[in-house]
């Protein structure tokens, strides 16, 4: 079973290969999904530890 993001960056990928989309339309395409799971993942992270152990070292 694919995961939502596979099927989206599948589509995208399709579309530039059969000239749908521009270079630059697919890569900012995948710029906003990935901006958005990063995103995901820093909100689920607030309350981990490790997430804030990062933080407090200057990363994330």
């Amino acid at each position: 079973m694919s995961s939502p993001i596979k099927k989206e960056l599948d589509i995208i990928i399709i579309q530039f290969f059969t000239k749908k989309l521009f270079y630059s339309q697919a890569r900012a395409k995948i710029e906003e999904i990935v901006d958005l799971e990063v995103e995901k993942v820093k909100q689920a992270g607030k309350n981990d530890f490790a997430y804030r152990e990062i933080v407090s070292l200057g990363g994330a």
